[in-house]
């Protein structure tokens, strides 16, 4: 997890990977995607890191769709994970609703801790 490296070493892995991927693709990288994005695997500092890298978005693994509270969160973005178990349309619809995250985060829609 970025939260547990020293910050010079969490902000080369930020922005390399970014590197990395643009000259594979033969085009910039925009936006960032926390690898393990619950708390206490990347938090603000990470956050101002992938900001500070030039990325214009990240996304974390917290659960949760994003609202007008997440404009100054740029970096710290929830998502909607589908996995096997939760691919079959009835569950993309509850998902996308946005409730199981608001339910998780006690009414917020706002977790950026």
């Amino acid at each position: 997890a970025l939260a547990r490296l020293p910050e010079d070493e969490a902000r080369h892995e930020i922005a390399d990977s970014g590197k990395r991927l643009a000259q594979e693709l033969g085009r910039p990288v925009r936006h960032f995607a926390f690898p393990y994005g619950n708390i206490g695997h990347a938090g603000p500092r990470e956050f101002a890191l992938a900001r500070s890298s030039g990325y214009a978005t990240a996304v974390t693994t917290r659960l949760g769709t994003v609202d007008e509270g997440h404009a100054d969160h740029l970096h710290a973005l929830p998502r909607v994970m589908v996995s096997g178990k939760y691919q079959e349309p009835r569950w993309l619809k509850v998902l996308a609703s946005g409730l199981p995250g608001r339910l998780k985060n006690k009414g917020r829609g706002l977790n950026v801790g």
